[in-house]
């Protein structure tokens, strides 16, 4: 079982008993957890509909959503997580996470840590976004028929990469107005750092096959959205 797919026996899991998080990973020694939080009843960012995107949202946009618990680095941002990356581990360890399987040879306290944190936030990736009806629309958004084509963590995957190829500095580049790493536009840059992960035989997408099976069992009874309506 890779990283995402024991992460979702977690969400599945407390979403059924009714927990309010799942605890994936502990470092004993400075007792720091990590995992994520279910925001349930609709109550998470994800959930949230602007009256002008009504339309387009999906009915129950939001229902998994989640906020993850990452140790000390509390709320910590993509760009910010990305930065500490490159002051503590390799590329080569962060593709290891991004395929799922835990680096083998993550030995120092700070890297394990800041991995966990990657494997949570690309998990949020995969909850979040794609084709179901609790995800928003993504330009990274699975291909059922063959779920090695291309995945919502592809995203950050790809942010990883262009830090460690050309410096932290070339993401101010892809922020919005806000501050957040938004899809890149340029067609080089989508070709050199994004469709480059296409169709890698150890990265699966999460939600295909009998995983997207079970979370479509899970959500079949639940709720509408109520922002959407």
């Amino acid at each position: 079982m890779n990283l995402y797919q024991e992460l979702s026996e977690g969400l599945l899991t407390i979403d059924l008993s009714g927990a309010d998080e799942f605890i994936w990973f502990i470092d004993s020694y400075q007792n720091l957890k990590f995992g994520f939080r279910h925001r349930k009843d609709y109550s998470g960012l994800m959930a949230w509909i602007a009256p002008e995107y009504r339309n387009r949202a999906r009915d129950k946009q939001g229902y998994f959503d989640i906020i993850g618990i990452t140790g000390r680095y509390r709320n910590i941002t993509h760009d910010a997580l990305i930065s500490r990356l490159l002051l503590n581990t390799t590329l080569e360890k962060c593709q290891s996470v991004w395929r799922g399987i835990w680096p083998t040879k993550a030995e120092n306290p700070e890297e394990i840590n800041l991995l966990a944190a990657l494997a949570i936030l690309m998990f949020e990736q995969e909850i979040n976004f794609g084709n179901e009806v609790w995800q928003r629309h993504s330009r990274f958004s699975p291909n059922a028929s063959n779920p090695n084509f291309r995945r919502p963590r592809d995203m950050l995957m790809g942010y990883i990469t262009i830090a460690f190829t050309e410096g932290i500095e070339r993401l101010d580049d892809f922020k919005n107005a806000r501050g957040l790493l938004m899809p890149p536009d340029d067609e080089k840059v989508l070709t050199d750092y994004f469709h480059s992960l296409r169709n890698d035989e150890r990265a699966e997408a999460l939600m295909t096959g009998s995983t997207l099976k079970r979370f479509n069992q899970a959500i079949a009874d639940k709720e509408l959205n109520p922002h959407k309506y």
